[in-house]
């Protein structure tokens, strides 16, 4: 098997579970919210820094001061991706759920008509 993705709907599908859940998470959770925009202030705030580390090939060099900055941020995103990850599960349990109780009526209707 190639390692390419045979399942040509999957990245819509998981693009519009992916948008579902940020908006869900940014009108719904304020732990969530909070971590995003102290996310953001450190990237405005550092923009030069995510500049360097995005175009800059190979070693770069940071001041004790940029690395804190770094730092503070991977774990912020961690934080907040942490969350996504748990809403991403609830969010396939609950269409789980929905999928399920379609394919039961569905097999009801099925079955009743066939009698």
């Amino acid at each position: 098997m190639s390692g390419k993705n045979t399942v040509s709907w999957l990245p819509e599908i998981e693009s519009n579970i992916d948008s579902r859940v940020v908006n869900y998470l940014n009108q719904h959770h304020e732990e969530y919210q909070a971590l995003r925009e102290e996310s953001r202030e450190i990237e405005e705030k550092h923009a030069d820094l995510f500049h360097r580390i995005e175009t800059e090939a190979g070693k770069i060099t940071l001041t004790a001061k940029e690395l804190q900055a770094y730092v503070d941020y991977q774990q912020i995103r961690f934080a907040y991706e942490g969350i996504e990850r748990q809403y991403f599960y609830l969010f396939g349990q609950a269409d789980w759920i929905t999928y399920t109780r379609l394919l039961e009526e569905l097999s009801q209707e099925t079955l009743e008509q066939q009698e």
